[in-house]
């Protein structure tokens, strides 16, 4: 006993079975848009990171710097002090100013 089956019901199949591969492959293709995207995204945030790591090391030599240049002018500022106070001193002492 066989089964015949009608031109209709073939065309039927095949219409569903090529709506299944159509469906299959424009999953891998989303899947693969989304890896893509992923991949993307991480490689951005990658180089965020590096961005922030960098802008810190940055700002960490110029807080250093600055620290430095206070402390020179503190030097500075206690030079200066002194050589008033000599001045000081000598006119006090009736000696004659020498210029600096």
């Amino acid at each position: 006993m066989a089964i015949r089956l009608s031109r209709t019901f073939k065309i039927r199949v095949l219409s569903v079975a090529g709506a299944l591969a159509i469906g299959t492959a424009g999953y891998q293709i989303s899947l693969a848009l989304i890896d893509s995207y992923t991949a993307r995204q991480v490689a951005e945030a990658q180089a965020a990171a590096e961005r922030v790591r960098t802008l810190e090391a940055e700002r960490v030599a110029l807080e250093k710097t600055l620290q430095d240049r206070s402390a020179e002018d503190e030097k500075l500022e206690a030079m200066v002090i002194a050589v008033s106070e000599m001045r000081r001193e000598a006119e006090s002492k009736g000696m004659q100013q020498t210029s600096w």
